[in-house]
């Protein structure tokens, strides 16, 4: 390798090692006017404890009910279950799971079931449609007799007689025009009787 290539590396490392380094500036040995100062609070670079810890990002319930698990898979135990959008607070992330705080409670939930805005109410089911009333099947009966519907068919025979149908009708019939199932054996204008 020519030499103007290990420089460039060389400094190339430098540049990596350098965005690298440690965002806490380096410690000063201490001597005696470090420690005088050392008592004063507003000297102090340790930040909060409310800047180290990771805010707490808020996530809504999406799934109408959705488990809430010990630990970061279906294989660990249900603890709860929580509903459409119940409000709660993101802790960590792991595989597609996220480990929540809601209520006083704690636990894990599959990150497919939360979002960070709340939900629209479901909208309410459609109503029924109204019943469809249908008409009332109009019999057909044959023209030629009254008092009993006289089905039409390819024969019809008075009910509980000799008869082989494949139509009854229940008499007495009274015969109006031509007596086409021959329902009135004697010819006294009533059938079936």
């Amino acid at each position: 390798m020519k030499l103007w290539h290990w420089i460039g590396l060389f400094l190339f490392v430098i540049w990596v090692g350098s965005s690298y380094a440690p965002d806490d500036p380096p410690k000063r040995s201490s001597s005696s006017s470090d420690r005088s100062n050392a008592t004063s609070p507003a000297s102090d670079p340790t930040p909060s404890t409310s800047a180290s810890q990771p805010a707490k990002i808020r996530l809504y319930v999406t799934g109408n009910v959705v488990n809430v698990r010990s630990g970061p898979g279906t294989s660990y135990a249900r603890v709860t279950q929580l509903k459409r959008s119940d409000e709660v607070q993101e802790i960590s992330r792991q595989n597609g799971w996220v480990e929540i705080s809601f209520r006083g409670g704690r636990g894990w939930m599959f990150g497919k079931y939360l979002s960070p805005t709340r939900p629209r109410a479901p909208s309410p089911p459609p109503p029924p449609p109204p019943p469809v009333k249908k008409a009332p099947q109009q019999r057909r009966c044959h023209p030629s007799y009254s008092g009993a519907c006289v089905p039409i068919a390819s024969d019809v025979d008075c009910a509980g007689g000799s008869g082989n149908g494949p139509a009854y009708v229940r008499g007495p019939v009274r015969v109006i025009g031509r007596d086409v199932y021959r329902l009135d054996r004697d010819k006294d204008g009533i059938g079936c009787e």
